[in-house]
């Protein structure tokens, strides 16, 4: 039997997914991101994918340009959890040559998707010979017949037995919701797998290839097999010719190609499923009689630790947001979730921030001389008209901001209390299978991970490490480690950010010159809120940046105790990064001077730079005007100055034992924590 493969998932915003990002990622095309405002861009594959779109009759043309295509669903879908796009992945037959693969592919995804409603963003590839395979990115929402976004779903108010409606305690009607497509629905997705099966077939079929697939699991299809090695074509053609051989010679056909080999050794091992089955029976059953007073007690362990109704109440609410189930790790990403959401306000504060900004220049503009309003989108005798109208609508925005920031920030509140539960019952279940290395772990995100891995470990195997938690005695565990590389990464990520919206402000503005010559009211004053939108967000980063140097100076202060602050204070943030870089990959000598000076080169660049930076802002100012191989030099003599007479003791505090932490059955989480 030949191999099939075909899936289906679901790009979300709530998992921090980018619909531009996937079809840019799928495609192999540089896409710009609107939402984000970057460039979205991927290392080039070694073969070029094959792209095409299919889409409904009643789709708008521009549905055929994939940046635009996928900037429209991350605009219209605008909700922090909206589903972007749902995916469909498949293998291609290698039977078929890459032509009879594309227009099989045509068809399916026409007859299945296109003539659905859906628009189909396509891209095959054959990056690996024996494995090519096609993504397939769909729309979630129809097209009305004139070409607009239609409804996912729609109201329909329930009527009781005498046809009135019924009424909920508010005296609203009472409906439920209904879905407009069956594009989500699971026996859909099983019709897509059958389809799919049985066009592979056709194709076989047709074109004289002894070969089936099926769209069943072996499980389904009453099989207990692994599933074989897919075999390229110029493999399979190989393998065919020696079949076709053996049988004219009257020998016994044995496989050349390496798969082929494996996939006879894959046909032994099915033979021998059937007693390995029973086998893995005995043992699993051996080994739940084992752990089954030690799972008792374990389970035991939370229903010992007293809530708060606040605790309660933190939990209920963030089990609404994960399917009605919490553990440390659903907590931990409903966190890492609303920092999206958290991202999405801020971004709408820039927006509020530079429309009121423009509106009040334009004021004071107009008050010197009307004309020049024209610069920000407004008719000089119709001023005061257009600019009530947006002051209503800058009010507005403010009222809808404000409202959001109170949702997020009790949601942000709940959620991180429902997470700092799920700590505490983490470190208890933890303290219970390995007290001996209880004392031995902090609390930080990466070290909660780590207990949980071992926790669940247990759980679904059975198996206690009580010997040896290697990861113990690992500098990447440690609260210490785990904020240096936090720091280091928030910094990396601002320069990364400052780098891509200083190229968004000259792309606006460049588009804000464009305008204002083809004047057109609305365009002109977009655009200038958008340039002006992009020098607020770059003010808030570079304000970010400064604060983030001084978290740097501070995590450096901590790693090696003997340097100064006038040390620091001659070197370039970004050079500064660079060392505590050195630290976080775990190749710190222990000594400032020493790790400096592994970095000499970048930081003498660093050194330069900073140095021209000065002097395009004071010409005048002499002290800037250094050479970058004196101010190093200077850096290394203060450094093994400073450190002379002191040894850095942070190393071999580390390696002491770990201070013991008493974990408490009783929860005391503040009331105002946001």
């Amino acid at each position: 039997m030949s191999t099939y493969y075909c899936s289906v998932n679901v790009i979300s915003r709530g998992k921090g997914q980018s619909a531009v990002a996937s079809a840019s990622y799928r495609s192999g095309e540089p896409l710009y991101s609107e939402l984000d405002m970057e460039m979205k861009s991927y290392k080039k594959r070694t073969v070029q994918p094959e792209t095409f779109i299919e889409a409904p009759d009643n789709a708008p043309e521009w549905v055929y340009n994939r940046e635009r295509l996928w900037n429209e669903v991350e605009w219209y879908e605008n909700k922090s959890v909206s589903r972007l796009a749902r995916e469909v992945r498949l293998a291609l037959p290698i039977e078929l040559d890459n032509n009879q693969q594309h227009q099989l592919l045509e068809e399916y995804v026409k007859e299945n998707f296109a003539d659905r409603g859906m628009v189909a963003d396509v891209s095959i590839h054959r990056d690996v010979a024996h494995n090519p395979h096609a993504h397939v990115l769909l729309t979630t929402r129809p097209f009305k017949e004139n070409g607009e976004w239609g409804n996912k779903q729609k109201r329909e108010y329930i009527k009781d037995e005498n046809g009135d409606y019924v009424l909920n305690k508010n005296g609203k009607k009472k409906f439920k919701k209904v879905e407009l497509t069956d594009w989500d629905y699971k026996k859909t997705t099983v019709e897509w797998r059958k389809n799919l099966a049985e066009k592979i077939n056709q194709y076989y079929k047709d074109n004289g290839i002894n070969e089936k697939v099926s769209h069943e699991s072996y499980e389904k299809q009453g099989l207990d097999k692994i599933p074989k090695h897919r075999l390229n074509r110029t493999e399979y053609q190989t393998e065919k010719r020696l079949k076709e051989d053996a049988a004219i010679n009257g020998l016994e056909y044995k496989p050349r190609t390496y798969f082929a080999k494996l996939n006879e050794e894959i046909e032994e091992a099915n033979s021998e499923i059937e007693l390995l089955n029973k086998k893995v029976a005995h043992l699993s059953n051996y080994r739940e009689n084992v752990k089954k007073q030690t799972v008792e007690e374990l389970e035991s362990i939370r229903d010992k630790i007293s809530l708060s109704e606040n605790d309660w109440k933190s939990l209920k609410i963030v089990a609404k947001r994960t399917n009605g189930f919490v553990d440390i790790t659903n907590a931990k990403e409903t966190l890492d979730r609303l920092d999206y959401w958290k991202q999405k306000i801020m971004n709408e504060k820039h927006e509020i921030v530079a429309m009121g900004k423009t509106l009040e220049k334009a004021k004071l503009v107009y008050k010197d001389n009307p004309k020049d309003v024209l610069m920000y989108g407004f008719i000089p005798n119709k001023f005061k008209q257009q600019y009530r109208e947006k002051m209503n609508e800058y009010e507005s925005k403010i009222d809808d901001y404000n409202t959001k920031v109170r949702a997020y920030n009790e949601v942000s509140k709940h959620s991180k209390r429902a997470f700092e539960i799920q700590k505490v019952f983490t470190n208890e279940e933890f303290k219970y299978l390995y007290p001996n290395f209880a004392g031995s772990l902090d609390d930080n995100d990466k070290a909660m991970e780590l207990k949980n891995a071992y926790i669940e470990n247990f759980k679904q195997g059975g198996q206690l490490l009580s010997n040896d938690i290697p990861e113990v005695d690992r500098m990447e565990y440690t609260d210490s480690h785990v904020q240096a590389n936090k720091v280091l990464q928030e910094w990396k990520e601002t320069n990364h950010s400052l780098l891509i919206l200083e190229r968004t402000k000259a792309k606006h503005q460049r588009e804000y010159g464009e305008q204002y010559r083809d004047w057109d009211a609305e365009k002109v004053f977009n655009k200038s809120l958008k340039f002006t939108n992009t020098k607020e967000q770059i003010q808030a980063k570079e304000n970010e940046k400064d604060n983030l140097s001084v978290k740097i100076d501070r995590e450096l202060k901590t790693i090696y105790p003997a340097i100064t602050d006038n040390t620091l204070s001659k070197m370039p943030s970004q050079s500064k990064a660079r060392v505590l870089e050195i630290y976080v990959k775990g190749e710190s000598t222990g000594e400032f001077s020493k790790d400096v000076a592994k970095v000499k080169k970048d930081i003498k660049t660093d050194l330069q730079k900073d140095a021209e930076s000065n002097m395009q802002h004071d010409t005048a100012d002499s002290s800037s005007k250094g050479n970058a191989g004196d101010l190093f030099s200077s850096i290394i003599n203060n450094a093994q100055h400073e450190g002379s007479n002191k040894h850095d003791e942070l190393e071999r505090q580390r390696q002491k034992a770990k201070k013991s932490k008493v974990r408490k059955h009783r929860l005391d989480i503040g009331e105002n924590e946001l």
